[in-house]
């Protein structure tokens, strides 16, 4: 039997050039490709608007880990907690900036994180694009959180950000409202923003001169440019997000599969799905991949498990192995057709996934 045409897990979609052409032209007059220019300034400026609070708490950055690198950098707590259920991202960046880590579960009811209270900082992750509510956010420590996917998800003002707090989110390509690689970080102290503005910009204050450790993390012009662009088709985007969230469902529903938990999501770029038991998940990787269908265990069996970091203190982490045995991510984009959902659907009723 011949195989269909492969699907991919995901179709990165950027905005098409000529919807930033313009913006690429004023760059190019203005010979500053760099250094928080204009574009980069002016991003700031309507990612506060799109974010609910003000441009001076709003620091663009190269990428999202950088981003969560600096913020850490920049808190002044030693001892942290952190999920073994998120991407090694998260965890990287913590160890780059020095931080002791501690590995916790996460809860089976949002896969969020209860931090115990013998750390000083909170490293937490919004799963999978879920949102983010500053109300939820513990005011009396140092809290970090890596909400990479989670710009189209529905965040509360984050004008409402405890001033120990900082959100990280992404702009890379396969991420909502993505323009290639970049990365936004929003604070709830001005002052604190400020510095990590100089964090990017190998700590410079006024001066070439490096007033404390910082390192290059600038977000280029170009990055700001095609972000403008995104931002400009932001409630189409939205709308096919939307679209291809429900042909999911429907699959979902069809074949009688729990719903995972995407606590305010709205839109986000996972498909996630959870099995009854490992091997129904094993099953139905196979089932795809005759099929030609790409699957990706995205968080694999969770950070515990890396060799990286193997080494680290953890507690223990139950809700994370359980997650990790039962949960896959299925082929996701705007692009999502009505044809690719049938033939994912028909893939896993062959593998009796419900």
């Amino acid at each position: 039997m011949m195989i269909e045409t492969r699907l991919p897990l995901m179709r990165p979609r950027l905005p098409e050039p000529a919807r930033f052409a313009p913006r690429l032209a004023a760059m190019h007059a203005s010979g500053m490709y760099s250094n928080r220019g204009p574009q980069v300034l002016e991003l700031e400026e309507r990612m506060a608007g799109f974010l609910g609070t003000s441009p001076d708490r709003v620091i663009t950055v190269a990428n999202a880990t950088l981003g969560l690198m600096g913020a850490l950098c920049l808190s002044p707590e030693l001892t942290w907690s952190a999920p073994s259920w998120t991407f090694s991202a998260t965890i990287a960046a913590a160890l780059q900036a020095g931080k002791r880590l501690t590995l916790v579960d996460a809860r089976p009811e949002d896969w969020w994180i209860d931090p115990p209270a013998t750390t000083d900082g909170i490293l937490s992750v919004a799963p999978f694009g879920s949102g983010v509510d500053p109300a939820r956010i513990d005011p009396d420590r140092e809290t970090v959180i890596d909400a990479a996917a989670s710009l189209g998800a529905r965040i509360g003002p984050l004008a409402g950000l405890p001033p120990r707090a900082a959100v990280v989110f992404s702009i890379g390509a396969t991420k909502v409202l993505g323009a290639g690689e970049g990365g936004i970080v929003v604070f709830g102290d001005p002052d604190r923003a400020r510095r990590f503005a100089s964090w990017t910009l190998l700590g410079f204050e006024g001066a070439r001169a490096s007033s404390f450790l910082g390192i290059n993390a600038r977000m280029p012009e170009i990055t700001a440019v095609v972000a403008h662009a995104a931002l400009d088709d932001w409630e189409r985007e939205r709308d096919e997000w939307r679209a291809a969230r429900r042909l999911a469902t429907a699959v979902e529903t069809a074949l009688g599969m729990e719903p995972v938990p995407l606590r305010g999501a709205d839109a986000h770029p996972y498909w996630i799905v959870r099995f009854p038991h490992q091997a129904a998940r094993q099953a139905a990787e196979r089932s795809l991949a005759a099929a030609g269908i790409d699957s990706r265990r995205w968080w694999a069996d969770g950070c515990h498990r890396q060799p990286a970091y193997a080494a680290l203190p953890r507690h223990a982490l139950p809700v994370t192995e359980l997650l990790a045995a039962t949960t896959l991510g299925l082929p996701f984009s705007r692009s999502l057709t009505r044809a690719d959902t049938e033939r994912i659907h028909d893939a896993l009723d062959r593998a009796a996934v419900s």
